[in-house]
């Protein structure tokens, strides 16, 4: 396993918890799992995930996570649109929520923050690993990592989302900061 029992591990994007509820179990109460998820109702969901599992080693913030420290606004999920994408159960995908910089009628204020920022405010923690699934966010996401990821050299676990045109540029960030890419589709 990549992850082992006392690790620190962040989860961007936690959405209702699944990977953040796979990352608490492996880590376990001597470790650390910090999920970023934004969108209120999948907030919600989460730590009632988290509660029914007695996962107190894990925080839930409500921050956007991106390049910079800033308020921006966070688009809810359209659920008729994402019902192309439906998730076991037959549940709309509630993930496909976006950060913007100007505000719509579905879009809440949030402040976003930089994992940099984040990590320095927690006093430099040992990151193993980051996960990152933001909907076209992930390089920005990266960008505001570039601290952490060269002093911890965490293991980073990124979703490649074809629609925003990002994942050559994603794949360069990557690979100019020496790591290899396991995983292409």
């Amino acid at each position: 396993s990549f992850v082992r029992k006392g690790d620190t591990v962040i989860d961007v994007g936690a959405e209702r918890g699944w990977c953040t509820l796979h990352l608490a179990q492996i880590v376990g109460h001597t470790g650390q799992v910090f999920a970023f998820e934004p969108f209120a109702p999948n907030r919600a969901a989460l730590e009632r995930n988290l509660a029914a599992n007695d996962y107190a080693h894990v925080s839930v913030l409500d921050h956007a996570v991106g390049a910079t420290e800033e308020d921006v606004y966070f688009e809810a999920p359209d659920a008729v649109a994402s019902t192309h994408r439906r998730l076991g159960g037959g549940l709309p995908n509630t993930g496909l929520g976006r950060v913007r910089s100007t505000p719509s009628e579905r879009a809440n204020r949030v402040t976003q923050t930089t994992l940099d920022a984040f990590w320095l405010e927690r006093g430099r923690p040992r990151v193993r690993l980051f996960k990152v699934d933001i909907e076209g966010g992930e390089l920005s996401c990266l960008t505001g990592a570039r601290a952490l990821i060269e002093a911890e050299r965490p293991i980073i676990v990124v979703e490649f989302n074809r629609s925003t045109g990002s994942t050559h540029a994603l794949l360069q960030h990557l690979e100019d900061r020496g790591y290899e890419v396991l995983f292409r589709d």
